[in-house]
């Protein structure tokens, strides 16, 4: 219930205002003030509020004034009757029995005149006083309640420290037109409160007296001047005690009125319906809602109920609707053409409007001679004539009242043909921009109105004719097409293959932003909109935001904007993230990046899973960047949906978006792992490692998604612990249980003695965007020996303009991936195409097509090996291909590392030195392959490898104190098999790298200091520098293309690369007799 009372000042206010109306919340005690000029204006005033509260009440409660017995249109007791609410009213002359109204306007006025007499202000200025007044008294402790308005309306507390009313501040004005250009560019001013529909600050400017009070929000908070304003003890009595005295005079009624009539003339019935079905439906919800909840959060939950109800309701109208339109349309044409009527036409549902022979005249069609008007019936003014693009009948712009004319681009339709439910875009002046929404009521006439809510929350009532505005389209057509798959039963098995093409289209939909789900069909919304409510609810739950109103946030404080992104997952989950606009928040000196593990890293993981025979788990955290605290205070505005007006959120916890998230994450993990008894890795800082006994479980963190390996006893431990702290998806065994057959993106399977690694569904995805474009036939190698060349990129602007608009880059990144993970044979082709990915041509894109077409017919014949096979010890293949790149004459570094038969690591770069020759190009080669394999020998160490490994010291050391080399060189004499082989087909390449470090081959000295390091691995023996013959050598095939030979080489040949490419993937029993080494 809520009271009501309108209080009569006995003079205008400074903005010609002489009434308030007071509106008073029965269970909050929470109260609003609405300033009128006339007593008529009281419906106004009520209709305003009910749009700002939203729900509307059961009951309100008043006086016998004669503004609650008006029978105006759309005054009190219309109103009243349209939306189903019960007009309460006291008895005559017995105003106690609306005593909590009366109340508030007694001490709002009381804390009025205070606040005036406190600040010297004249009376003109108590509407501001009124507004302050209820400002303060929303957030003052009720007796009743035993908490603020706010808080029982918000359920929560709001930071309150009010600035004192008339206290005189500076704000930035914006004078234009001024020559005197030294003048200050603020000006005195007096606070007078804060505006509600707006943030910002009421001020007078005292510079300029002759100016109306305005609002600004250029106030900074270090100019308040809160003493300036008060009175001296000679003022302390007011010299007029009759100051803001409101007039309460009783009205003496000459008869008995009574409590409320019948009298609905001119409400349209659909109008009256709709409310009183809305009141029915909140009165039975109210039921069966929690007694917990508070009003704020009750009313915005019954909106959106409500919402989703009609919404639903007004699609199923609308569908049936367009098609009626569209059908008559036809029809209407076909008569006019042919002159022949046709009963059955059959149609094909879409929500874009049909063409039409005709449209308005400010679309530059043409209009039918006689063509008459719907309001007047004249053919005249032909020039002034709209027509509606949905029913095609034409409207005199001066017989609508039309004074806005649409865009010549847009569609317009008639007030008849507007629909609850439809969407539309509206211009605002407030802000020059456009505006999507949807109509959710229409009424009987264009005077009327029309009824809008907006996608971020904002409710507004608008006549369309004076305003710019289009109705949407877009998605229309999917939405009314889907709707048919989940209405109708399954169909006939001559419809089957239509049928499931339907339904896997909806099944992939993924949209783009908040408003594509509005306007998708009921089920894909509730889905997408229940997608949302997941990830809002965890937000909440995990107190990463909390809501504040706009008054609460400090001046000057910088608004992040939010929004949505959404996913469809592999596996046909719909995720939403809320996400932070990153490039918007304000730079700070924080560290922003945060490691991730080398693919290396997990492979070797995975290795040492399978010699041991243990079990390799896999989880995810649960929005994990929620758990790790946020980094500063930041203020963000709401995501549409969840937006509220006058209201943003404080950062608590860090979000996807947030620049300092990945880090705080990372910290907040690694100090998990430590006070658990783990030790990071000193070589990837993404592993960490704990004995539990005699044996490691090992766990491997990317972002949220954490990988384990150990004994079952060991994994189970480790999961009953990380779930005490974190919100965890257990997905499983990799690669054996159906939730864990997905790691990173690869497909992973299991078997008996190895893992299986593939990347076909990122395959399927390449290919499904590869094949709108014409593929060549797949060739048995990846790329031919085709030298790609600079020459071949286009030079003017016009032909790269063209070229860029082919999807080069996408291609290439999803190639680019599947090379790094799974498919080693193919990443000296990816080099070569990346080589141009900025400025590219017909023959490179030519060349990334035939790539695409030779992952596709490898899909299921090259996957990734795994196995137990070939021990634990490292091997490594190298080669180079002297002066391949023909533009900077630079030569091709090519290596693959191996650990037992498992391929580990590999690499195909352009050299960044040029070499003279090509024992310098393989030397080059040979040190790149030797860096990355000390790291793998250290890496391998600092997890336990269970074979003796190598360390990288830093100084030699001497007898008496001997260094880190020395101690390495004393343990190494004791140690077997300890050393790891890199194999090359370059005699030179192994002499020049056998040779005393402190002597270099004449040849060899304009080689950069850092290639000759792996000078002291050789001596030391923890790397055997071996040769093996130029067709054994696997390494070739990341160095040069294959398929042709310019000087009949044989290692050039399609055979020979097919050979080297199973050896590469780990498929050592398919070429068991070759004539490779063994590693």
């Amino acid at each position: 219930m809520v009271h009501t009372d309108l209080a009569e000042f006995r003079e205008r206010d400074i903005d010609g205002y002489k009434y308030a109306a007071i509106f008073v919340d029965d269970h909050t005690d929470r109260k609003w003030v609405y300033l009128l000029k006339n007593k008529s204006d009281y419906g106004e005033a009520f209709m305003l509020w009910l749009t700002e509260v939203g729900v509307p009440p059961t009951r309100v409660r008043s006086d016998w004034g004669g503004e609650y017995r008006a029978a105006l249109e759309n005054q009190f007791l219309k109103i009243c009757l349209e939306r189903g609410i019960w007009p309460e009213k006291s008895a005559p002359y017995t105003p106690q029995q609306n005593s909590k109204a009366e109340r508030a306007v007694r001490s709002l006025s009381e804390t009025a005149r205070a606040m005036l007499l406190h600040a010297n202000l004249d009376k003109e200025y108590w509407g501001y006083a009124m507004r302050y007044a209820c400002y303060i008294d929303m957030h003052c402790i009720s007796d009743r309640t035993n908490m603020s308005p706010y808080e029982a309306w918000h359920s929560h507390e709001a930071i309150f420290d009010p600035p004192v009313f008339g206290s005189q501040v500076y704000f930035a004005h914006a004078e234009r037109n001024t020559d005197k250009k030294l003048d200050p560019r603020g000006h005195r001013a007096l606070f007078l409160g804060f505006p509600t529909m707006s943030p910002g600050y009421y001020v007078k400017d005292l510079d300029n007296p002759e100016k109306s009070v305005q609002i600004t929000s250029d106030v900074p908070i270090s100019s308040f001047d809160e003493i300036s304003g008060m009175r001296d003890a000679s003022h302390a009595i007011p010299t007029d005690p009759e100051l803001l005295v409101p007039n309460v005079t009783a009205e003496v009624l000459p008869e008995a009125i009574p409590m409320i009539g019948d009298d609905r003339t001119g409400i349209p019935q659909a109008r009256i319906e709709y409310w009183h079905t809305m009141q029915k439906f909140i009165g039975e919800r109210r039921q069966t809602m929690s007694k917990d909840m508070s009003a704020e959060d009750a009313r915005m939950e019954l909106l959106k109920e409500w919402k989703t109800r009609q919404l639903t309701i007004a699609t199923d109208i609308k569908n049936r609707m367009d098609s009626q339109v569209q059908t008559e349309a036809i029809r209407k044409r076909l008569r006019s053409t042919d002159g022949v009527a046709i009963d059955v036409i059959p149609v094909t549902t879409s929500a874009t409007p049909p063409s039409k022979a005709s449209s308005n005249s400010t679309s530059g069609k043409h209009v039918a001679d006689d063509l008459a008007c719907e309001k007047c019936g004249s053919t005249k003014h032909e020039a002034s004539m709209l027509i509606c693009d949905g029913c095609d009948k034409g409207f005199h712009k001066r017989c609508i009242g039309m004074t806005r004319l649409p865009a010549k681009a847009h569609k317009w339709l008639c007030h008849t043909c507007i629909k609850p439910g439809m969407r539309i875009s509206k211009f605002w002046q407030s802000d020059n921009a456009w505006h999507e929404g949807t109509v959710t009521m229409q009424y009987a006439t264009e005077e009327l109105g029309t009824d809008i809510q907006y996608d971020d929350g904002t409710r507004e009532h608008t006549n369309l004719n004076h305003t710019r505005w289009q109705p949407l389209y877009e998605n229309a057509s999917a939405t009314i097409g889907f709707t048919g798959v989940y209405n109708h039963h399954i169909p006939r098995d001559d419809d089957a293959d239509e049928y499931f093409t339907v339904h896997n289209v909806m099944a992939s939909w993924c949209p783009k932003t908040h408003s594509d789900i509005l306007n998708s069909n009921p089920t894909l919304r509730d889905r997408w909109l229940a997608s949302e409510d997941k990830e809002w609810n965890a937000v909440l739950r995990k107190d990463a935001l909390k809501i504040v109103p706009l008054t609460d946030v400090p001046r000057g404080a910088v608004f992040v904007p939010t929004k949505w992104a959404y996913r469809v997952k592999a596996d046909g989950t719909l995720k939403s993230r809320l996400c932070i606009l990153g490039n918007k928040m304000p730079t700070t000196d924080y560290a922003t990046s945060a490691p991730t593990p080398r693919l290396s890293s997990v492979r070797m993981l995975l290795k040492q899973c399978i010699e041991s025979q243990n079990e390799f788990r896999i989880l995810d955290c649960q929005a994990a960047f929620l758990n790790a605290p946020a980094r500063g205070q930041t203020y963000l505005r709401l995501p549409p949906g969840r937006n509220k007006k006058g209201y943003a959120a404080l950062l608590l916890r860090n979000l996807y978006g947030s620049t300092t998230a990945p880090v705080q994450w990372h910290n907040m993990l690694y100090n998990w792992f430590m006070t658990h008894g783990f030790e990071t890795n000193p070589h990837d800082p993404c592993i960490y490692s704990r004995k539990d006994g005699n044996s490691y479980l090992h766990a491997i963190c990317h972002v949220d998604d954490i990988g384990y390996t150990g004994s079952a006893a060991q994994c189970e431990k480790f999961k009953t612990e990380i779930e005490k702290d974190f919100g965890i998806d257990d997905l499983g065994r990799l690669g054996i249980d159906q939730q864990a057959m997905r790691y990173l993106g690869i497909q992973v399977k299991r078997e008996k003695d190895r893992f299986v690694l593939h990347n076909s569904q990122l395959i399927d995805d390449l290919m499904e965007r590869a094949n709108k474009y014409e593929l060549p036939k797949a060739e048995q190698v990846p790329i031919r020996d085709l030298r790609l060349t600079q020459q071949d990129c286009p030079i003017t602007e016009q032909d790269k303009a063209a070229m860029a608009r082919l999807p080069y880059r996408q291609l290439l990144g999803q190639v680019g991936y599947i090379a790094l993970c799974t498919l080693p044979i193919i990443s000296y082709a990816f080099k070569e195409c990346s080589r141009f990915a900025n400025n590219f041509g017909i023959k490179h894109w030519q060349a990334l097509l035939s790539l695409c077409a030779y992952i596709g017919s490898v899909r299921d014949s090259h996957r990734l090996h795994i196995t137990r096979g070939g021990g634990m010890r490292l091997s490594a293949y190298s080669d180079a291909d002297w002066n391949g790149e023909t533009d900077k004459h630079l030569s091709t570094t090519g290596w693959i590392i191996f650990m037992g038969d498992t391929p580990i690591s590999w690499a195909s770069r352009t050299q960044r030195c040029t070499a003279k020759s090509t024992a310098e190009a393989e030397y080059v080669a040979a040190a790149s392959c030797a860096q990355e394999l000390v790291y793998l020998q250290m890496l391998a160490a600092s997890i336990n490898h269970p074979t003796s490994t190598v360390e990288l010291f830093s100084n030699e050391g001497t007898e008496d104190d001997p260094g880190c080399v020395r101690r390495w060189r004393e343990w190494l004499a004791t140690q077997t098999n300890n050393t790891s082989t890199i194999y090359t087909d370059s005699m030179n390449a192994i002499a020049n790298a056998s040779m005393p470090p402190g002597w270099l081959q004449e040849a060899l000295r304009h080689i950069r200091t850092h290639f000759h390091f792996v000078k002291q691995f050789i001596l030391d023996k923890s790397i055997n520098l071996l040769h093996c013959r130029g067709e054994n050598n696997c390494a070739d095939i990341f160095t040069k293309g294959f398929g042709t030979s310019k000087s009949g080489n044989v290692n050039q040949r399609a055979d020979v690369f097919k050979k080297h490419g199973k050896f590469c993937l780990g498929m050592r029993e398919w070429s068991r007799d070759s004539p490779l080494p063994a590693a």
